[in-house]
């Protein structure tokens, strides 16, 4: 007898923004793939083919914040605007493109589901930044080099 293995399900997060600010929020989108189809997955939602992962604790969960890698080199415009994520710790993470929210990894290593909500991160992106604990604008100098 031949069993099946059933995949988990992780849904995301995948937030994309104006490609010549980075500050303008575009669209909000719950993402449901499985484990195995996550790479993938953030590909296609943010439309890269490469991302960086960002581990921040932010609302009191644990994030994966997989943000695309040429995010400031794909921008048109010479002084990108992006964003901070500011962590519960106080660390400020300047960001330039658009992310992917997943929730942290398991004892396994599995990545798991996002703990926010669509709601809970259009949000965190509606709030006025002076009064905003966790996401800010910030705007990243033509000089400043991409690693």
């Amino acid at each position: 007898m031949t069993s099946i293995t059933t995949l988990k399900p992780v849904n995301a997060i995948a937030v994309k923004f104006a490609l010549e600010t980075f500050a303008d929020v575009v669209s909000i989108e719950k993402i449901e793939t499985t484990k195995n189809g996550l790479l993938k997955s953030a590909y296609k939602n943010i439309g890269c083919d490469c991302v960086d992962i960002v581990r921040v604790t932010m609302l009191g969960h644990v994030l994966s914040i997989w943000v695309d890698d040429n995010g400031r080199i794909n921008s048109q415009n010479d002084s990108v605007r992006g964003f901070v994520i500011r962590t519960d710790s106080g660390d400020v993470i300047p960001l330039a493109g658009n992310i992917f929210i997943t929730g942290d990894a398991d004892e396994n290593g599995e990545t798991m589901t996002s703990p926010l909500t669509r709601i809970e991160v259009q949000q965190l992106f509606e709030a006025d930044p002076k009064d905003h604990k966790y996401i800010g604008p910030f705007i990243a100098p033509a000089n400043i080099p991409t690693l």
